[in-house]
């Protein structure tokens, strides 16, 4: 008797069928579909699609990642954007004729991108630190000649004053949104950081003990925050801020 030929299946039985046809990996095409000559088992077909299933989600989870680093990178560079901008106008027309829509307009982006990086008081404090951060960036190395301890720590200490006083009006508006309510923790310690290392820097190049350096470094910095808020509360002018700064570093030494 002569067998008849099968004819393919359709519908759920024909899938069925279909499915055992087993993947073979190209080196060129992965997972490509090669006609094999035999059919697959119930265990290769798993092996099969696990493998499959495994590289798509792969695959997605790598796009998702690359896609959420994207959407960071371009939200840090509109925040950055937005502040270097606010601090801009911040130092041309000052805190108080500067609104947030201002801001907005200038940065060409919209009043709610600026609140997202931050209120007006906000947006200043950020301004200093970025300001503060590029004179601390900025500072020349201890020069190769001997010079006096009091000195080193002045010139240190100088051109934080300097840009404070370039700007009383800002300035006194940065004193009181430190002071006002909510944590500013983050950037009181890194001001603090900035200080103190340079000082810290400065007293071991001059054979300070560590422990002495840390001590005292961390002494000047609050001295010259306690300097520093008396001159913006109105206590003394500029060159009388230099005078008693000066003085206190003096008496430490």
């Amino acid at each position: 008797t002569l067998s008849r030929r099968k004819e393919p299946r359709s519908g759920a039985a024909g899938q069925a069928g279909r499915l055992r046809t087993p993947f073979h990996q190209d080196p060129e095409q992965p997972f490509r579909r090669i006609p094999p000559s035999s059919a697959c088992s119930k265990r290769g077909r798993r092996r099969i699609e696990a493998a499959l299933f495994r590289d798509s989600v792969t695959n997605v989870f790598s796009e998702q990642v690359h896609s959420v680093r994207g959407r960071a990178l371009q939200r840090e560079k509109t925040r950055q954007h937005v502040l270097e901008v606010a601090a801009s106008l911040f130092s041309a027309q000052g805190f108080e004729d500067t609104s947030v829509r201002q801001i907005a307009e200038a940065a060409n982006v919209s009043v709610g991108t600026v609140m997202a990086t931050g209120d007006k008081k906000t947006l200043l404090i950020e301004a200093f630190s970025m300001w503060i951060r590029q004179i601390h960036e900025a500072a020349n190395p201890l020069p190769d000649k001997p010079r006096e301890l009091v000195d080193v720590i002045f010139e240190i200490v100088r051109p934080f004053f300097d840009l404070f006083t370039s700007n009383r009006e800002l300035a006194q508006q940065y004193a009181a949104a430190l002071v006002y309510p909510g944590d500013q923790t983050e950037t009181l310690n890194e001001l603090a950081s900035y200080l103190e290392a340079e000082v810290r820097t400065a007293l071991l190049e001059h054979e300070a003990p560590p422990k002495t350096a840390q001590a005292v470094a961390g002494l000047l910095y609050h001295l010259y925050l306690g300097h520093l808020f008396a001159w913006a509360a109105g206590k003394y002018p500029s060159d009388e801020l230099y005078r008693q700064t000066g003085q206190s570093i003096q008496s430490l030494f």
